[in-house]
């Protein structure tokens, strides 16, 4: 009835792990995820927690989010409470959820390369007076715009977009498959490197293609061994 994982010593990090149907006492200032102190997520998935009062994800010490999904949860996607530092949210999906799809506290320092699509309030809401650091990061339209708009508060943004109207950048997130699908976020996501030594990375600077979100996509290869 109460998280999925609750963690509140030392540290912790969760890896590829699920939570679903938890606060089914709806208490508040619960999420599926909860962490209290130092914690890291990586691919992990909170989904159709439906309490009013369920964040798919809630810190309150520092964390780092990478390829995590947050899927029509009651509250926020991610919810960072104010007293948090040193939060790290990369190539996240937030979608359909019941209040914001990030609530970034007063001290979440970076958002990169993550969806924020179709959530009741903000795609992003930032409460602090110090600006955050947004990075290739897209927002939702038409039919799945955020309700109140893709952002709230003071941020420092870098090629941040909106998708074309009604569109999504998955395959079927309605029954939980968030791979991409959509030619605007292949290849879309933060990758390049700042090199500035005389002769170093010539002719060009090292470069990355992630796509934005959570689930990347596969192009159609030849099959390959590896050893």
């Amino acid at each position: 009835r109460g998280q999925g994982i609750n963690h509140a010593s030392t540290t912790m990090t969760c890896i590829e792990c699920e939570a679903y149907s938890c606060n089914q006492s709806n208490t508040a200032s619960v999420g599926a995820f909860h962490s209290t102190t130092d914690a890291r997520f990586v691919r992990c998935i909170s989904h159709d927690n439906s309490g009013t009062n369920a964040d798919g994800f809630r810190v309150s010490g520092s964390a780092t989010f990478l390829a995590c999904i947050a899927d029509t949860n009651g509250r926020t996607g991610f919810f960072v409470a104010n007293g948090a530092n040193c939060v790290i949210i990369s190539g996240c999906d937030s979608y359909n959820n019941g209040a914001q799809g990030i609530d970034a506290g007063k001290n979440t320092h970076y958002i990169e390369s993550c969806n924020l699509v179709k959530n009741a309030a903000f795609g992003i809401s930032n409460s602090g007076t110090q600006a955050i650091r947004i990075m290739n990061c897209v927002f939702g339209s038409g039919t799945q715009a955020n309700v109140s708009g893709n952002t709230s508060g003071s941020f420092e943004a870098t090629g941040s977009v909106t998708y074309a109207a009604d569109a999504t950048p998955w395959a079927d997130p309605g029954d939980g498959d968030f791979s991409i699908n959509l030619a605007a976020a292949k290849n879309a996501g933060r990758g390049t490197f700042l090199e500035t030594q005389a002769g170093y990375g010539d002719p060009s600077p090292t470069l990355a293609y992630p796509d934005i979100g959570a689930g990347q996509h596969l192009d159609a290869v030849a099959s390959t061994t590896l050893v």
